[in-house]
């Protein structure tokens, strides 16, 4: 095993497999083959719309994986699909500074990540798909952040399955993802495939089938979709009115766009949106 950087700990370097491919910090175990340019988009993507979208959905993964930890000095978190490591923007801005391993398939996402050359960080260009060259029960929390709606159902399946290998007896999964349910069709796969969506979840073959690979407690919550059908209108009549006028009054500041955003994160309102923590 190389490192370029000599100063890398302990606690993330011991959790890796030996591979002789690994260089600069990064493992190229893949040469990477998503050249989506809807892909490509999202994670070059800036603007006001896009940072709500950080801050509801990436700082919820980053601050529930680190609380997670029960040994925050050690213990590692295993971000799957982490393009260039947004969400270590969340862990920096609320101070925490964790071992993290950041895994992609696309190589050119990784070399531009600026944080991939931190001593606490660690880069993986890899296949979620297949086995990870990450040792077992060894990752103390999982995050996936809108990755799961562009696999397939197999897919999935596969990548969970190893997420459950690689984490430790009591180890958690932090998912966000855009959802459907049973009963309806928020996300419809023809119209969103611009956006590389592929695969959609129900809310309830998710909790079924995570807990079939061995999942002993899941937690739902309804979050964040940028791309769901619902309305901002059907969502504020579920609303208390003062919260109503407040959303009115953020769509005269700011713009509809942002109205809709902090509309799409009211607490428990079912809206295409899910944040999921699965336990082992």
């Amino acid at each position: 095993m190389k490192l370029s950087n000599a100063s890398k700990n302990k606690s993330l370097t011991d959790v890796i497999v030996d591979d002789p491919e690994l260089d600069e910090g990064i493992i190229f175990s893949h040469p990477g083959f998503t050249t989506h340019k809807s892909a490509k988009r999202q994670a070059d993507s800036g603007g006001v719309y896009d940072s709500l979208f950080e801050a509801f959905e990436r700082t919820w993964g980053a601050m529930h994986a680190f609380e997670a930890l029960p040994d925050p000095k050690n213990d590692v978190i295993l971000e799957m699909g982490c393009a260039e490591m947004p969400i270590y923007n969340a862990f920096k801005m609320m101070r925490m500074y964790p071992n993290y391993i950041g895994i992609d398939i696309r190589k050119d996402y990784l070399l531009r990540a600026e944080h991939r050359l931190r001593k606490d960080v660690i880069a993986l260009c890899a296949d979620l798909t297949k086995p990870l060259p990450i040792k077992e029960e060894s990752v103390s929390a999982v995050v996936l952040s809108e990755v799961v709606e562009h696999l397939t159902f197999e897919q999935n399946i596969t990548f969970f399955k190893e997420a459950y290998r690689l984490l430790k007896p009591g180890g958690k999964v932090f998912v966000s993802s855009p959802i459907n349910t049973e009963d309806r069709e928020f996300h419809n796969l023809e119209k969103e495939k611009n956006l590389g969506h592929i695969f959609f979840w129900t809310a309830e073959s998710f909790e079924r089938e995570m807990r079939q690979i061995g999942f002993k407690d899941v937690d739902k919550k309804w979050g964040y979709s940028i791309s769901t059908k619902i309305k901002v209108d059907e969502i504020k009549k579920s609303l208390h009115p003062a919260v109503q006028d407040f959303l009115t009054d953020i769509s005269k500041m700011y713009g509809s766009r942002v109205a809709r955003a902090v509309a799409l994160s009211a607490p428990n309102v079912v809206n295409g949106g899910c944040r999921f923590t699965f336990t082992k």
